[in-house]
């Protein structure tokens, strides 16, 4: 039995303990109805690693919608109202069939299967509590479609929904009621151990999240892991998200670009992990995935961040068409630039002088600054703007407008980021002699 084949039975049998009343075998696995939104898990493909070693692509996908209209409309509404609210999937146009499915696609190997498997089964749960929440009257008003609802061939509609279609409120919702599990030191440890070289430009950990940028062209793309943004319906919980300048290409062509890179990801073949899905958002194609409390593993967080590592990758060479291949010279130097690097140039600083120096992070300020710059010059936001920006940010306590001098965005932890003319700079909290 192959690594896909293992966890297709383990997940029907043991996790998911899938009733055979309400579920079909199929050539890859099963489609099953935990309520009236019929779910198929599957293995799709599969594909030979460099090691030669066999990997195979596992497919969940929960039915959503029905009678959907791919117009300009209705893909920037469907871009628009769905991301915010799933966690571990994104929304794929099937094709001329008028369905939008909301699917996961994940890579599985016999060195991974034991640990992964759980996590897609999490990841099938909360298709199912995705599907449910979103199929609202508000949203099916919006794109003028159904919910794509259906029986067992046989059995007809579900009368009572399987016990897993409750997972959230006996396990997820009480787990994320709950502060974050995952620890600032983790993060820490994840900055230091796997992100102080290629393929990471820079990374800073300090508090409850990290930031890391991964060339992009000549510059670079931004990801981020935070623990400070609550899930509308899942509260507590890891979220991660990885932002992709593209321009100002407006709503209707980023709306169309974030589900094309949808449909690419979690259909043809996963970058990554294969959990979450891409959403535009004013100038910036972003990945968004959440993991929730109950998700929580010790040492899941490398694994995380080489996956974000591999989507980088991608989008580089999609979007920027520039490959990783010889981005770094022999002496480890890379040419695409940090947004450090990049506004120290716009600064008239010297880039070179702090490039890839191991600085000790310990304040709100300090993860936020890059995150600022990235923003800055990905969107070209005036000054005002930056400050509008960072406003948004948890733990901020006041702004201070002290213009036309500065203006100083304070945080809960005592540090600040001033703003002016020349740039941002870092306010670090006072220390006790």
């Amino acid at each position: 039995m192959n690594a896909g084949e293992w966890v297709i039975n383990w997940l029907y049998q043991e996790q998911l303990q899938v009733d055979p009343e309400w579920s079909v075998r199929t050539d890859g696995g099963f489609r099953w109805w935990p309520n009236q939104h019929a779910q198929t898990i599957e293995v799709v493909g599969q594909e030979e690693g460099p090691d030669g070693a066999m990997a195979y692509q596992i497919s969940v996908q929960t039915d959503f919608l029905r009678g959907f209209q791919a117009d300009d409309a209705n893909k920037t509404a469907l871009n628009l109202l769905v991301p915010p609210y799933t966690s571990m999937s994104g929304p794929v146009i099937e094709d001329e069939s008028g369905k939008v499915s909301l699917r996961s696609l994940v890579r599985v190997h016999d060195g991974i299967r034991d640990w992964i498997g759980p996590i897609i089964s999490m990841a099938a749960v909360l298709q199912i509590a995705d599907a449910e929440a979103l199929a609202s009257e508000v949203l099916l008003e919006e794109i003028g479609a159904e919910s794509d609802l259906s029986g067992h061939p046989d059995n007809g509609f579900r009368a009572e929904p399987d016990e897993m279609a409750h997972i959230v409120d006996n396990l997820i919702g009480p787990l994320g009621a709950q502060p974050c599990r995952w620890p600032a030191e983790e993060f820490d440890a994840a900055v230091e151990d796997y992100m102080q070289g290629p393929p990471s430009l820079l990374a800073n950990g300090g508090g409850q999240g990290l930031t890391v940028e991964f060339p992009y062209g000549e510059m670079s793309s931004l990801c981020r892991f935070t623990s400070d943004e609550d899930h509308p319906i899942y509260q507590n919980g890891l979220l991660l998200i990885q932002s992709f300048p593209v321009g100002e290409v407006g709503d209707v062509e980023g709306s169309s670009l974030a589900l094309a890179m949808n449909q690419l990801e979690l259909q043809q073949g996963p970058s990554g992990c294969g959990f979450g899905g891409f959403h535009y958002d004013d100038g910036v194609l972003n990945h968004r995935c959440f993991l929730p409390n109950a998700l929580y593993r010790p040492g899941l967080l490398p694994n995380l961040y080489f996956a974000a590592a591999e989507r980088a990758h991608r989008m580089s060479s999609i979007l920027m068409d520039t490959g990783w291949e010889d981005m770094w010279d022999e002496n480890g130097q890379c040419r695409a630039k940090s947004s450090t690097e990049r506004m120290m140039e716009v600064m008239g600083g010297d880039p070179n002088s702090k490039t890839r120096e191991k600085q000790p992070v310990s304040s709100k300020a300090e993860v936020l600054m890059p995150v600022a710059m990235e923003e800055a010059l990905a969107r070209k936001l005036s000054l005002d703007q930056i400050v509008e920006f960072l406003s948004d940010q948890p733990g901020v306590t006041e702004v201070i407008d002290q213009r036309p001098i500065v203006m100083i965005v304070k945080f809960d932890d005592g540090s600040g980021i001033g703003v002016n003319g020349k740039g941002l700079d870092l306010l670090q909290p006072r220390t006790e002699p």
